[in-house]
């Protein structure tokens, strides 16, 4: 008899395999939210960082000027005070020194608030042309009254009276002359003194009010 053969390629077949699922690296599933949280972070911090600095910068740029110039005139108040100090020294000659230093310590000083290049010798030789433009009898009042010092009593006391006020003015006139020479952005070494020179009068009259009240305040203080 012939034997029945019975096909099992209908009834069993091979099963599939799935391919196996790639497996996501290392960090790879943190990467985008970490980068999406960096960027939202950065751009918060622009968004509020950057109106602050321009307000910031703004404000700066607009008060910087007006206060180093208030510094200024505090400097000009205070050295005035020490002109008036200096002019009381009963010695004569020690007293004129004195101001004199008192005066290019101002303009020291005023250079270095405003950042400009100082010169101590040509301080001195502006100072020096600056003051006899006032007149010899200003200069005059102030040698007379150094030298008046010598007598004891009456001389003393008139030296000790006129020449403060002389000192005291004429620093204030030279500190106005050198604020605004250096607001202008100049400095010691290109000041021209002879265009100067009609402020510089104009700030001495002024000065002697200064000098006047700024001498009565300290009286009155004590």
């Amino acid at each position: 008899m012939a034997k029945k053969t019975t096909s099992t390629s209908g009834s069993s077949r091979t099963p599939r395999r799935s391919a196996p699922r790639a497996k996501p690296a290392a960090g790879a599933a943190n990467d985008t939210p970490d980068k999406a949280k960096a960027t939202d972070t950065d751009a918060e911090a622009k968004e509020t960082t950057n109106p602050i600095e321009s307000v910031e910068v703004e404000v700066t740029d607009r008060e910087a000027p007006e206060s180093r110039r208030s510094q200024a005139n505090a400097l000009i108040e205070n050295k005035v005070l020490w002109s008036l100090g200096a002019g009381v020294i009963p010695i004569p000659l020690v007293d004129l020194a004195s101001i004199a230093a008192v005066q290019v310590k101002l303009i020291r000083q005023l250079s270095e608030l405003y950042s400009t290049t100082f010169s101590e010798d040509r301080t001195k030789k502006i100072i020096g042309v600056l003051t006899a433009s006032v007149g010899t009898g200003v200069l005059a009042t102030g040698a007379t009254a150094s030298a008046l010092k010598v007598i004891p009593g009456v001389g003393s006391v008139a030296g000790g009276v006129a020449l403060p006020l002389v000192a005291g003015a004429s620093t204030y006139a030279l500190g106005q002359v050198f604020l605004n020479h250096f607001e202008e952005g100049g400095s010691v070494l290109d000041f021209e003194q002879e265009k100067a020179k009609e402020f510089f009068k104009k700030a001495y009259t002024e000065g002697e009010k200064v000098a006047v009240d700024l001498k009565n305040k300290v009286k009155s203080a004590f």
